[in-house]
């Protein structure tokens, strides 16, 4: 009896021994990683995300692509905090890229919106003169209220789907961390188009002074009430 106890403590041991160097291996558990770049890692990523963000049956084309970039930027906030795990040592480039592929789908998701609506918009011609704010697009809703977004504003968001598409076709982390950037300084300036075509200063927008904020306070939602989705 002795002796299989014996034998039984040695193969656990073995056994301990193998996970604990496969973890080193594999970036272990990512215990010291942002609860953000935790959840990143979730498989339901975007199966959760997205029963979130669809449409409501009061959503018009225009509202719709004019705001898709701010509720893609949502989940960029993860890749945001897997890539400075990643560089931190928390996480491994492979862990990085996981949280990449469960983050895609739900990107791809709101570029669908984005195209489609966008489709609908050109069609139906949406451009004003708008007094105040100069060329515009414009829609009217339900209630007879007028929607409108800045010709620069709308210019802006191509420019974010294509770097959305490009970062997830992407295997190098450091090229898809400078697109996140370029993204941040795109939704920065987005927030002064917004109010008005004419701005001054905006070259000081640029990924040389890129501030996080561009890119984690500029979302369709707090990033708080996405996190509390997956609890």
């Amino acid at each position: 009896m002795k002796k299989k106890l014996k034998w039984s403590i040695i193969i656990i041991v073995a056994v301990l021994a193998f996970l604990f160097i496969v973890g080193l291996v594999s970036g272990g558990t990512a215990s010291n990683a942002s609860p953000y770049t935790k959840v990143g890692l979730r498989k339901d990523f975007s199966q959760v995300f997205i029963s979130a963000t669809n449409p409501t049956s009061d959503s018009t084309p225009l509202n719709i692509a004019g705001c898709e970039s701010n509720i893609i930027a949502n989940v960029l906030v993860y890749v945001y905090y897997a890539y400075t795990d990643y560089k931190a040592g928390n996480i491994t480039e492979k862990q990085f890229f996981e949280v990449m592929s469960n983050t895609k789908e739900a990107v791809n998701q709101q570029i669908t919106y984005y195209n489609q609506s966008m489709k609908t918009v050109m069609a139906n011609d949406y451009y004003f003169n708008d007094t105040q704010h100069g060329l515009s697009y414009g829609e009217k809703e339900a209630d007879g209220s007028w929607d409108t977004d800045t010709v620069n504003y709308m210019k802006l968001q191509p420019l974010m789907i294509a770097l959305a598409q490009k970062m997830y076709q992407s295997n190098n982390p450091d090229d898809i961390y400078n697109d996140l950037k370029q993204y941040g300084v795109y939704l920065e300036q987005g927030t002064f188009y917004f109010v008005e075509n004419k701005q001054y200063g905006m070259d000081q927008i640029n990924v040389n002074t890129f501030q996080p904020n561009w890119l984690l306070d500029n979302v369709y939602m707090t990033k708080e009430s996405v996190q509390a989705l997956y609890k």
